[in-house]
């Protein structure tokens, strides 16, 4: 096999278990399996690189496994293994919320935080399928309407972006279940900040786009130049502009004029040149 195929093989194996690592159990196997061999390691005394490479070729491997084990079970159907992924939520609870409240009872531990644990435990699992829900909640409005303004290519190409940052907030949720041991927490902590990465490699949506086009057209609109003000901004009035406006004042008042709000050159007028009319 020549160095190519056995890429594109690789390559096709990895994305045939794409759609289970983000929105079924995968994640969870991978978590689990490069908390594993990180441990051995460390153990090991393995450098840090070296540690890390293996630990996550590990979790990889145990993903795939997983995939295709699950496959296996559904006929080749991802979408079947899915439903059952979801329709098995509320049982899983409820078995594993009884069973640990049991087993804490015999060991003489805390009930309450032992089925506390297990409701985190059954979450965690599906916290891939939680956080894909909640991405294409938001992005869905923004594909329909890119797909509508630009065409189905570009509609596509958000779809891309949008599956990028799954699969990278994924794995850093799966990264950070391996480290941080409170369950459910520290996969949600490295999927909040695996979506921000995404964010930046991916790019700006279309939606948001048109929103700073729109804010940057309503800003020139309202934007003000100073150097156009006469007697301010830039341009400070100096003397013979005040003499002018003065004058301008003086011809709006008039002689004779019944109003005679102002009187500039009134000599007796106590404040200098203004003379209110009392």
């Amino acid at each position: 096999m020549t160095t190519v195929d056995s890429a594109v093989n690789s390559t096709w194996k990895y994305l045939k278990m794409y759609p289970e690592f983000v929105l079924g159990t995968g994640y969870d196997a991978f978590s689990n399996r490069f908390k594993a061999s990180w441990q051995v390691g460390k153990n090991n005394n393995l450098p840090f690189k070296k540690r890390f490479g293996r630990a996550f070729k590990a979790g990889t491997d145990a993903a795939v496994r997983h995939n295709d084990r699950l496959l296996a079970q559904n006929e080749g159907s991802f979408w079947k293994a899915t439903k059952n992924s979801i329709t098995s939520i509320w049982p899983d609870l409820q078995t594993n919320w009884t069973s640990a409240g049991e087993a804490a009872k015999v060991a003489g531990k805390s009930a309450g935080w032992a089925k506390f644990k297990s409701i985190g435990k059954v979450l965690g699992k599906r916290m891939p399928l939680i956080g894909a829900v909640m991405t294409l909640a938001f992005e869905l409005p923004n594909i329909i309407r890119t797909t509508t303004n630009e065409g189905v290519l570009a509609g596509a190409g958000e779809t891309a972006k949008t599956g990028v940052r799954l699969g990278i907030s994924t794995l850093c949720g799966a990264l950070t279940q391996a480290f941080i041991p409170i369950p459910f927490l520290g996969g949600m902590v490295g999927f909040a900040a695996g979506d921000l990465l995404g964010r930046f490699i991916v790019g700006k949506s279309y939606s948001e786009k048109k929103e700073a086009e729109k804010l940057a057209q309503a800003n020139s609109q309202f934007s003000i130049d100073t150097s156009t003000i006469p007697y301010g901004g830039n341009n400070m009035s100096n003397d013979e502009e005040f003499m002018k406006l003065q004058q301008a004042y003086l011809q709006a008042a008039g002689q004779g004029n019944n109003m005679n709000y102002m009187n500039f050159n009134n000599p007796s007028n106590p404040f200098g040149s203004f003379n209110m009319m009392g």
